[in-house]
């Protein structure tokens, strides 16, 4: 088998390698929060704490699909070769 007939595994190795150890590894240090707690907030500090788990959540659902861009990109560029 020649070099050229072993990319398509070597590329699917290379993605793999990558989605286990940057992808996954920053998604899973990322606070997540199932649920958003709406309303009035009793307190300053309640109300920042309710802003603190938007902003993660939302920080984290932009990395997803910073990362799903990143993957698209990677697919792109070895279909290519």
């Amino acid at each position: 088998m020649n070099a050229k007939d072993q990319l398509p595994r070597v590329f699917q190795a290379n993605a793999d390698r990558f989605f286990q150890r940057v992808i996954l590894a920053t998604l899973d240090q990322l606070p997540m929060h199932r649920t958003l707690e709406v309303g009035e907030a009793s307190t300053m500090d309640e109300f920042l704490d309710r802003c603190t788990a938007q902003v993660d959540n939302y920080t984290a659902n932009e990395a997803a699909k910073a990362f799903a861009l990143t993957l698209d990109g990677m697919f792109e560029r070895q279909l290519s070769r």
